[in-house]
């Protein structure tokens, strides 16, 4: 339960930061996202974090949030790849920073606890369970603001 709701909880920050930043669809452009995905992403990934943290649609909620991650992480390697320095903007305008291996690696670990998510599917329902979930998707996304610099 913790590993999903660590998921969750970094896709609804990353979500809501996006929707709560107007510049985000220039970033989101700039890094090379589709444009029929721009606006999607956010609510997506808000849906999505929601979907994990409350349990519902388990284990395939987990499934999809890997693939997600997955697909964010290889966009990330190709960017390195080519040498590009984007800005991710992965938690919208607190992500200033151009992508690096930490933000491929930050990905990989998700996906590694989505994956967990996905095998566990909510067995391990418990208070603790939910406090390490919460705290541990916090440390994240707070450590990805430590590493861009952000100052909010």
């Amino acid at each position: 339960m913790g590993a999903r709701i660590a998921v969750g909880v970094v896709l609804l920050v990353a979500g809501v930061a996006k929707l709560c930043q107007p510049a985000w669809p220039a970033t989101a452009a700039a890094f090379g996202a589709p444009s029929w995905l721009v606006p999607a992403l956010p609510w997506g990934e808000v849906v999505l974090g929601a979907l994990l943290v409350s349990g519902v649609g388990l284990p395939w909620t987990a499934l999809v949030a890997a693939g997600l991650l997955s697909a964010f992480a290889l966009a990330v390697g190709v960017r390195l790849r080519r040498g590009d320095a984007v800005p991710c903007g992965c938690f919208g305008e607190t992500s200033p920073q151009p992508v690096g291996r930490d933000t491929v690696l930050r990905n990989v670990l998700l996906v590694m606890l989505a994956l967990q998510a996905a095998a566990d599917g909510g067995q391990h329902d418990g208070f603790g369970s939910v406090l390490l979930g919460v705290a541990g998707g916090l440390a994240f996304v707070a450590e990805s603001r430590a590493r861009s610099g952000a100052r909010r």
